[in-house]
């Protein structure tokens, strides 16, 4: 993400004080800002588990992987859609993908 300059609005000119510009520029708030991402995503993983298992266990099996597989997909087509402009989607992309996926998991262990 960092190489198709997802946040790099954050990044911030090095001060150097030579003023040739060889320096990278400081980009702590775009990998603080990714890495929000990640934590918001394994948060959603964790604590959906119990809501998802009830679902599971309400409803069965065929209603619980049918609302995984689009819980999933919808999570996939935000972040293959997202570009630099638009890398807030990947809040929900991430909640999305990872709430799916512990849903697939879970059904695949009956």
């Amino acid at each position: 993400l960092k190489d198709m300059h997802y946040f790099e609005e954050l990044c911030v000119p090095a001060a150097n004080g030579t003023g040739n510009g060889t320096q990278s520029p400081d980009c702590r708030a775009q990998d603080e800002q990714l890495s929000l991402i990640f934590t918001v995503g394994s948060f959603m993983n964790n604590f959906m588990t119990f809501p998802t298992g009830y679902i599971f266990d309400r409803f069965g099996t065929v209603p619980a992987r049918l609302l995984a597989i689009s819980l999933y997909t919808s999570g996939m087509l935000l972040i293959a859609f997202s570009t630099a402009a638009t890398a807030l989607i990947l809040f929900p992309a991430m909640c999305l993908l990872s709430v799916g996926g512990i849903l697939l998991i879970l059904t695949n262990m009956q």
